[in-house]
Order: C-alpha cells, then sequence, then structure tokens
C-alpha cells in the first residue's frame, strides 16, 4: 500500500488525475421506453341488445401482436378471441385489448341499449 501511494504520489506530479479522492461523473440517463401507440375501436357508440360489433386494435410498433380481449361486465356483453363484441343486456361497458406478451393495453366504450327504435 506505501508503494503504491508512493507511486502516485509520484506520478501525480506527471499525472494530475492520479489520486485516490477522484470523483467519477455519473454516466447520461439511460435511454426513455419507446412510446407504443394503440388505437382500439369502435370506441363511444351505443349497441342495441342482441346486436354484434367487430372491435379493432391497431399499433403501429405491434403489427403481429396477438390481443387478449376482454369486458367489464360480462352481464352485460360478452367479447370473442378475435373482438366480436356482442350486446347482452343494457349498460356501459369498457372493452380492453391488451397485446399478449407486451405490457400495453387499449380500453373503447360501449353502451349497450335495449332498443333503437324510436319513441322506446
Amino acid at each position: 500500500m506505501l508503494n503504491l501511494r508512493i507511486a502516485c504520489l509520484a506520478a501525480s506530479l506527471i499525472l494530475p488525475a492520479c489520486s485516490q479522492d477522484s470523483t467519477v461523473a455519473p454516466g447520461p440517463p439511460p435511454p426513455a421506453p419507446p412510446v407504443l401507440i394503440v388505437r382500439i375501436g369502435p370506441t363511444g357508440i351505443s349497441v342495441v341488445v342482441g346486436a354484434s360489433v367487430q372491435m379493432n386494435v391497431s399499433s403501429p410498433q405491434l403489427l403481429n401482436a396477438t390481443w387478449l380481449w376482454t369486458v367489464s361486465d360480462t352481464s352485460r356483453a360478452d367479447i370473442s378471441i378475435t373482438g366480436i363484441f356482442s350486446a347482452k343486456r343494457a349498460g356501459s361497458v369498457a372493452v380492453q385489448a391488451c397485446a399478449a406478451g407486451h405490457s400495453v393495453c387499449a380500453a373503447a366504450y360501449l353502451t349497450v341499449i335495449e332498443s333503437s327504435a324510436p319513441g322506446q
């Protein structure tokens, strides 16, 4: 240890960076993760009890993703593995599509209604 101090002291006359008290500046922060854009639709529409709607989802970054579909209330609607929304009972329903193997989901909101006939 004494030899190292003497060598460092001698070198410090030539190399000013030779010191045991030197501080290393932190490196740059890691890059931010990429932003994934996911669109789901249709959203904000009304669907009559007994009717079906084909839901769709798109993401430029996840072109070949497998999407897992769920609904917030299975007493009001069902959704198939291919995204076909089937209305069963009146009320609001959220539809969610999540990309399998990724931490990304998107949601759409639909209203199930009893009838679309005027006056009912």
